[in-house]
Parts: structure tokens; sequence; C-alpha cells
């Protein structure tokens, strides 16, 4: 069995299990947040910065599993050459946040394949995978992705806006950070952006999602 551990997301961590035929293993769950009766809290300010709800996990017949983490940091990148051409994670990091070449293609306004879509895959560790959805005639960061970051602030006023989309909040920066604004004090992280609520201007039709990479 193999357990993936996502970290990065609003500065949380989450545990999820899957047994060899790629089916969920029952398991014992220990959620901090139900046992205080209380929700996550997103980060302070950014409300595209979502976070999985901590928990900790394991088999109940104790059967042996490899642990996978996917932390995006460079130094535990196992992959080849990405969707941007590198050979890391921060590679796949857009500048500028809003409106960059990869998270909004070369004119800006997103692209019209899969194959020039943003995408991501934590190759030869978890195997996760990420391709942006299609929405709004258009593969692109405004109709939603879980888009490589490591910008960090502390300045909600002046970094708290659409421009600055892939910072998060870290207490006691000024100005923007590229270090340290991750979980636990880690560099990179992953910014979710995408839903689907009742207003009248909301076209999403396809939600950003995960899945686990299959070699062909």
């Amino acid at each position: 069995m193999s357990v993936l551990r996502l970290y990065g997301f609003g500065g949380t961590d989450a545990f999820i299990l899957f047994g060899s035929a790629g089916r969920a293993k029952k398991i014992k769950r220990r959620n901090e947040n139900e046992e205080k009766n209380t929700a996550p809290q997103p980060a302070s300010g950014f409300d595209n910065a979502s976070a999985f709800v901590p928990a900790s996990a394991q088999a109940v017949d104790e059967t042996p599993y490899d642990l996978r983490v996917s932390t995006f940091e460079d130094a535990d990148y196992k992959g080849g050459a990405n969707f941007a051409g590198g050979s890391d994670w921060t590679s796949l990091i857009d500048d500028p946040q809003y409106g960059g070449p990869l998270l909004y293609g070369s004119s800006g306004a997103g692209v019209t394949t899969e194959s020039e879509a943003y995408k991501w895959t934590d190759e030869n560790n978890t195997m996760l995978s990420h391709v942006f959805p299609y929405n709004y005639n258009a593969y692109c960061y405004w109709g939603g992705g879980h888009a490589i970051s490591n910008y960090g602030t502390g300045d909600i006023a002046d970094y708290g806006g659409f421009q600055t989309q892939l910072t998060v909040y870290k207490k006691g920066v000024s100005g923007l950070t590229r270090t340290g604004a991750g979980h636990n004090g880690s560099d990179n992280f992953a910014v979710h952006y995408g839903y689907i609520d009742g207003s009248q201007y909301n076209k999403t039709e396809v939600l950003p999602a995960f899945s686990l990479y299959r070699r062909r």
C-alpha cells in the first residue's frame, strides 16, 4: 500500500492511502479540527490559497506501506524535463504571478489544447499529476488549477490582490519573499484556484483535480 502525503497548501498536510489495486484502504483518521468542532481557516487575506485539513491516518490492520511525500521542493524532484522545460519544481513558478506565460500562455489569455496547458507530475515519487482544466474556452489559471509557487508576504495591504495571486501569508515578512513561506518553513508549495457556486457570473464547468500519472 502507498501513502501520499501532501504538503504546502496553506501550511497544512494530509495523508491519502491507496491499496495496491488503487482502491482506498479503510483507515483510522484523527482530525484535530473535528475534535475541536471548528473549521480550518484559510490563509488570511488570500482566499485563493486553499488548504488540506490536517489529519493522521494508518491502516486498521497495520499493513506495511510505503510513505511517499510530495513536497514540491527542488531537492525532492525526481522527474525529467517538465512542462516549463526545467528539471526542478521552481521552474514551474510563473513570473509575473498574474498574466505570466506559464499560467496564461504567450497571449495572456490561455491556450486551446491540453498539450500546451500548464501541468506537472511528481514523477518517480507519488506519481501525483495535475493539468489545468478547460474552462472559459481555454486552459488558463483564471479557469482554475493548482499552480506551483514560492511567493510569501506579511504585507496583505500591498500584496493581497489578484496581481499577487500566487502569494501566501507569512507573518513578519516585509515585501515579497521567495523562501520559507511553505509548510514548516519550506520554500515551495502549490496554490489552488477554482470553484463552482450559484453565481450567475461563475461559468466554471470543470473543477481542478489531481490524478495518478501512469506511464504509457
